[in-house]
């Protein structure tokens, strides 16, 4: 058990413990979890204090320790300068931040930052730029840098040269020109559609004011959608891995719309699925892999967590258990259906594993809270259907409760949501 804080009130019962009752010093530092320095430090302030009750109690620091922390907004700024230039030392980091912000942050707090976050390796600090790694330390980032982020992500995957930098004076006067565009081109805007709704007639202006105010909405929402477009522009960027020349099909380069959708020229010079062109290498989310040869057949499994999926619960089922995996009978598949269900959704699943193994395939065993049904689909493809009572721990505890009952042969386990199809 710990011991409890050496207050006043007990640095006075260990002075007690010494004085009155006779008890040696080094026994009652024991008793109190001390040491020696630390009571004949604290015997010599009561002491040179006539034995004042106040002498006792802490001192505050003589200074503000605040004020020589880095600040969350210069945390944000050196997390943004990794990503910009994760090839940076901590001393070029530290330069390139006293151009930009200022000599509010020296090398060493540049490097307590970085070791905070887990980024006080070179490899570490590329991996996080390249979005392979998330900082141990939650950091909020603003807007603009959520923007430049996923900016520079997806140019570094289009363009395969270092980004082009710019200095603090050049992105001043870029940020001056574009600030003055767009407070010149609300201004006039604004004018425009006063004079417009003043010239016009009662109907008409009324007419506008409605059109502006859908026009508006409208935008809002385009830009609110935009990140989506923009995150799987990203996600379809990364999967370009082709081998050989990665942009040149048949000595011609790729424009931007088969690049990204896997398009391209075969040989009779008819557009077709990239898949069917020369190239082996994987495009888009539909990767080639028939230049893959598996020398065994690991024994996998497949754990699937729901609650109340009744309109997708068979489709995920029928997808799960379709896979060509090979495997039978060296290995096989399981897939464990995590169900927390309380609607109809369970009975689905209990009719769908009577229709593909019979009523007498089922093998139904309960313990405390759950009951585990199971059947052999097909040969090598078994389906686990664990039912809880509770949602103890909601989707991460049905997930560690399909673990104690995984295949104990079972070597890898992928985890997909109810309304996602694998392939």
């Amino acid at each position: 058990m710990a011991k409890p804080a050496l207050n006043a009130s007990r640095r006075l019962a260990l002075f007690a413990r010494v004085e009155k009752d006779g008890v040696s010093v080094e026994k009652a530092c024991n008793e109190f979890g001390i040491s020696r320095f630390t009571y004949y430090k604290w015997k010599k302030r009561w002491d040179d204090s006539k034995r004042i009750f106040s002498s006792l109690q802490d001192r505050k620091p003589l200074y503000d320790r605040s004020d020589i922390r880095v600040k969350p907004k210069d945390v944000n700024s050196i997390l943004s300068l990794v990503v910009e230039y994760p090839n940076l030392s901590k001393y070029e980091l530290a330069n390139k931040f006293t151009e930009r912000i200022g000599p509010s942050v020296g090398v060493h707090g540049i490097y307590n930052v970085l070791r905070r976050h887990g980024l006080n390796t070179q490899g570490a600090r590329v991996a996080y730029a390249e979005g392979l790694y998330q900082p141990s330390a939650q950091t909020e980032f603003g807007i603009g840098q959520k923007i430049t982020y996923l900016w520079n992500r997806l140019l570094r995957n289009l363009i395969p040269l270092p980004l082009p930098t710019f200095s603090f004076y050049t992105k001043f006067v870029f940020y001056l020109i574009f600030g003055i565009a767009v407070a010149f081109g609300s201004v006039y805007s604004f004018s425009w559609w006063i004079n417009h709704l003043i010239t016009k007639t009662p109907t008409v202006a009324v007419g506008t004011v409605f059109t502006t105010i859908a026009l508006g909405a409208g935008t809002i929402f385009f830009l609110y959608s935009l990140k989506y477009y923009i995150s799987l522009a990203i996600v379809l960027s990364f999967s370009q891995t082709e081998q050989g020349e990665k942009y040149k099909v048949q000595g011609k380069r790729r424009n931007i719309i088969s690049w990204i959708f896997g398009f391209a020229k075969n040989g009779n010079g008819n557009k077709s699925d990239f898949s069917q062109a020369e190239s082996k290498g994987p495009v888009g989310l539909t990767p080639n892999l028939e230049h893959v040869t598996l020398e065994r057949y690991p024994k996998i499994s497949v754990h699937i967590p729901l609650y109340n999926e009744r309109t997708v619960v068979e489709r995920i089922l029928n997808a799960v258990t379709s896979f060509e995996y090979s495997s039978w009978p060296s290995g096989g598949y399981e897939v464990i259906i995590a169900d927390d269900s309380t609607d109809n959704t369970t009975s689905i699943i209990n009719n769908y594993m009577q229709k593909a193994s019979g009523p007498e395939g089922l093998k139904a065993r309960r313990g405390e809270g759950w009951t585990l049904t199971e059947a052999e689909i097909r040969e090598g493809v078994v389906i686990k259907h664990l039912h809880r009572t509770s949602r103890s721990g909601f989707k991460g505890g049905a997930l560690r409760e399909a673990l104690k009952h995984t295949d104990p042969k079972v070597e890898f386990i992928t985890i997909f949501d109810a309304d996602f199809v694998p392939y």
